[in-house]
C-alpha cells in the first residue's frame, strides 16, 4: 500500500477514533474478518432465496418459514445466553468452561423437546402430519445445535476474528449449497427443514471437535460463568420468545402467502445489517468486559449516534436498489418491495442497539438484564400483534420497528440507571 494512502487511511481512523472514543483499529480489525463471512453468507442468501424463489410455491415457503419460527420458539428454551458468558469466560483465561458447558447444555435440551413434542402431538390430532413431523425434527435438533455452536465463544474471547471467521466460512461453505439442493430436489417444506437443521448439527459438532483438537483448551472452569450462562438465558427466555411469534401471528390472521412476502421483503434489510452490524457484539463484548462502568458510560452515547448514522447510510443505500435488485433476481415477488423499503428503516433504528445490550452483559448487570428481558416480550408480542390487527402486514412491520426502538431506549436507559457507578465493575 503507497504511504500516501496508508497515512490518510491512518488519519482518517485517528480522526474516528477522536469522535467515537473507541478503538477503530479494534474494530476494524473484527469488522473485517466477520464481513468476509457475511459476504459468504449474503452471496450464498441470494442464490438460496433465487432457489426458493424458483423452486417453492409460496404456499410451501411460508409454511416453511412457520416451521422456522417453531424452531427459533424452541431455541429460546435451550441456553441460548451461554455463548455471551462463556466468551467472556475464554477472555478471562478459563478456556475450560467451553467443553464444561456442553453436558449442561445438552441436558436443558430436554425442554425444547418436550415442548415440541406436545405441539406436534397437537397438529397430529388436527389432522397435520407435516407440521407434527416437522416439530419433532425441530424437538429432536435443536438442543445439539445450539450445544455444539460454543465453539466459536473459544475465538470471541481470545479476540481470534481471522478462526472465527474461517470456521464459520467453511461450515457454509458445506451448509448453503445442501440447502439449495434440497429446495431444488423437493420444493417442499418438510425435507427442507430436516436438512436444514441436519446439516446445522453436522457442522457444528465437526468444527467443536476440530476446535478442541487443534486449540488444546485448557482445563480452568468458571463455575460461576456457566451459573451466569444460565441466567443469561432464563432471563432472555421470554424475550426469544416473544420475538419469534410474529411469523405465528402472520400466518395464522394473514395466512402463508404474507409470511413469504415478509420473509422476502425483510431478506435485504437483514443481510445487510448482518454484513456491516452482526459482529459488534461479538467484537464489543470482550472489549467492554475489560472495562469499567464509568469508562463505558462515558462514551456510549457518541458511539451509539454513531451507529445510527452509518445505519442510516446503509438503509438508504439498499431503498436506492431495491427495486431493481427484486427486479432482476426475485420477479414473482415484486409485491414484497414496498414493505421491504420499510423495513430498511430497521436499519437504522437497530443498529445503536448493539453497544448497551453488549455493555449490560459485559458487565454483568443481572438486574437491568432482568428487567431488560422482562420487559422486551410484552413489546415483542403487544406491537406487532397490535400492528397486525390495525393494519395487517404494514401494521406487523411497523410494530416491529417500534418494538426495536422501544429495546433501545429501554436498554441504554438500564445502562445508566442500574447497577453501581464507579470504578469497579457492575456485579450480578
Amino acid at each position: 500500500m503507497p504511504n500516501n494512502i496508508r497515512e490518510k487511511i491512518e488519519r482518517l481512523v485517528g480522526l474516528g477514533e477522536k469522535h467515537v472514543k473507541t478503538d477503530m483499529r479494534y474494530l476494524l480489525h473484527a469488522g473485517f474478518w466477520s464481513n468476509i463471512n457475511s459476504a459468504v453468507i449474503t452471496l450464498f442468501s441470494l442464490v438460496l432465496y433465487i432457489a426458493y424463489a424458483h423452486f417453492l410455491s409460496k404456499e410451501a415457503y411460508g409454511t416453511y418459514q412457520f416451521l422456522l419460527s417453531f424452531f427459533s420458539i424452541a431455541t429460546g428454551f435451550t441456553l441460548t445466553g451461554m455463548n455471551s458468558a462463556l466468551t467472556r469466560a475464554v477472555a478471562q483465561g478459563k478456556e475450560g468452561t467451553v467443553r464444561a458447558s456442553i453436558p449442561l447444555q445438552i441436558k436443558f435440551g430436554v425442554i425444547p423437546f418436550l415442548g415440541a413434542v406436545a405441539f406436534a402431538a397437537y397438529y397430529y390430532l388436527q389432522g397435520n402430519a407435516l407440521l407434527a413431523i416437522g416439530l419433532v425434527v425441530i424437538g429432536a435438533l435443536t438442543p445439539l445445535l445450539y450445544a455444539y455452536n460454543s465453539y466459536n465463544s473459544y475465538f470471541l474471547g481470545k479476540k481470534d476474528f481471522r478462526a472465527s471467521t474461517l470456521y464459520s466460512v467453511a461450515g457454509n461453505l458445506v451448509y448453503y449449497p445442501v440447502l439449495i439442493a434440497a429446495a431444488f430436489l423437493s420444493g417442499s417444506p418438510l425435507p427442507l427443514l430436516i436438512a436444514n437443521l441436519g446439516i446445522q448439527v453436522s457442522i457444528n459438532l465437526c468444527l467443536y471437535l476440530v476446535t478442541l483438537k487443534r486449540h488444546r483448551l485448557n482445563r480452568v472452569v468458571d463455575e460461576e460463568a456457566l451459573n451466569y450462562g444460565m441466567h443469561l438465558s432464563f432471563m432472555s427466555t421470554l424475550s426469544s420468545v416473544a420475538g419469534q411469534f410474529g411469523g405465528i401471528f402472520v400466518f395464522h390472521f394473514l395466512g402463508a402467502v404474507p409470511l413469504a412476502l415478509y420473509s422476502f421483503a425483510n431478506a435485504g434489510p437483514e443481510r445487510l445489517g448482518n454484513l456491516f452490524f452482526k459482529f459488534l457484539n461479538g467484537a464489543l463484548l470482550p472489549k467492554f468486559s475489560e472495562r469499567t462502568a464509568r469508562e463505558i458510560r462515558a462514551t456510549l452515547i457518541p458511539k451509539m449516534l454513531w451507529a445510527f448514522g452509518v445505519g442510516s447510510l446503509v438503509g438508504i443505500f439498499y431503498a436506492a436498489l431495491a427495486y431493481p435488485f427484486f427486479y432482476i433476481f426475485f420477479p414473482t415477488y415484486l409485491d414484497a418491495v414496498p414493505y421491504s423499503l420499510l423495513c430498511a428503516v430497521g436499519l437504522a433504528i437497530g443498529t445503536p442497539i448493539y453497544l448497551p445490550t453488549a455493555a449490560l452483559t459485559a458487565l454483568r448487570n443481572t438486574r437491568g438484564l432482568y428487567i431488560y428481558n422482562m420487559a422486551m416480550p410484552v413489546a415483542q408480542i403487544a406491537f406487532p400483534l397490535g400492528g397486525i390487527v390495525v393494519a395487517g402486514l404494514w401494521g406487523y412491520i411497523i410494530g416491529l420497528l417500534l418494538t426495536t426502538a422501544f429495546g433501545v431506549i429501554l436498554s441504554t436507559v438500564l445502562v445508566y440507571k442500574t447497577g453501581e457507578s464507579g470504578d469497579e465493575l457492575i456485579g450480578a
